[in-house]
């Protein structure tokens, strides 16, 4: 059996048709189910209701794969939550899943892809998770290993995802400094920024978790040398701030799926692009946090958590 696939979906009408009909023109989406998680409204938001509804009559009319089965919540979970709940539902009920959210455009082979690289990889105990999405590298090959993990359109096992790690702290107790340096690719990404973020109230993400999970497990992430996807979420619509990545916008062409990169200059490449989109104040930010020792990080964090009985 195919991979289910695992679509997220809140209040935005126009990405959510534009993502489905794209897995629609896939050829396997006629045999791959599809379970499709909608998080409600706020309360507080009458136009948001209003766009929640419209989301949900338009998924009453999704047809075109071997099932559908519509989860709607009776409240607003949030990102976070709807996600994780989600996937945690699926993964008890397959050995894999392929996961989307509401603004991720998928080229005409993604299914195709994804359940190649899930059967590929199966046996390999030290991949965790299949990207779809890349920044586009001017390699000769079909994928590189990595330990750059995107969270727009990816797969995993349901092994794999039972050890995922909601501790920020444990996380980041676990790397020592040499580890933070390459969990954050050399220093040319602050993803261990975001964890910090997290552990200290200021974020509230689940893809980071993730990452730090694979990572501190010794694993590593399947990325495609050419993009399977799209991601249109980039225009404000979304409920958290996003970095702009770049885009490619022809997808029509089919690529390879099974030559893995042998060029050294792969995560050379890829860490330069990585590292082009962050400002001078982000960089110096980068290195502080990862140089700054974890125990003060946890003093931080009572001390916040003081000021906030008081």
């Amino acid at each position: 059996m195919l991979a289910p696939i695992a679509l997220f979906v809140h209040s935005r009408l126009d990405h959510t048709e534009r993502t489905v009909s794209a897995l629609q023109q896939n050829m396997l989406a006629q045999r791959t189910p599809l379970y499709i998680f909608s998080d409600g409204a706020r309360d507080d938001n009458v136009g948001e209701r209003l766009a929640v509804n419209a989301v949900r009559e338009y998924l009453k009319s999704i047809t075109g794969f071997l099932s559908v089965e519509i989860i709607e919540r009776s409240e607003n979970l949030g990102l976070k939550r709807n996600i994780l709940d989600g996937l945690n539902s699926v993964t008890t009920q397959y050995d894999s899943v392929i996961v989307i959210e509401d603004d991720c455009v998928t080229s005409s082979d993604f299914l195709q892809y994804m359940n190649h690289q899930l059967a590929a990889f199966k046996c390999d105990e030290t991949v965790w998770h299949i990207a779809s999405w890349s920044p586009g590298l001017n390699v000769e090959g079909d994928i590189y290993r990595s330990h750059f993990m995107s969270c727009w359109g990816w797969a995993t096992w349901s092994e794999c995802w039972k050890k995922l790690n909601l501790d920020a702290y444990d996380l980041m107790r676990r790397m020592s400094i040499r580890d933070r340096y390459r969990f954050n690719l050399s220093n040319t990404y602050p993803f261990f920024s975001h964890l910090v973020g997290n552990f200290l109230g200021q974020n509230n993400t689940w893809a980071i978790y993730w990452a730090a999970t694979v990572f501190t497990n010794g694993g590593f992430c399947i990325n495609p040398v050419k993009t399977r996807l799209t991601n249109v979420g980039m225009d404000g619509s979304g409920s958290h701030k996003v970095q702009r990545m770049p885009q490619e916008t022809d997808m029509t062409t089919p690529h390879g799926m099974g030559r893995v990169v042998t060029d050294p200059y792969v995560h050379d490449e890829l860490q330069k692009k990585l590292h082009s989109l962050l400002k001078f104040r982000e960089r110096l930010f980068m290195w502080l946090k990862m140089l700054f020792p974890v125990k003060a990080y946890k003093l931080i964090y009572r001390f916040k958590e003081g000021i906030g009985r008081c």
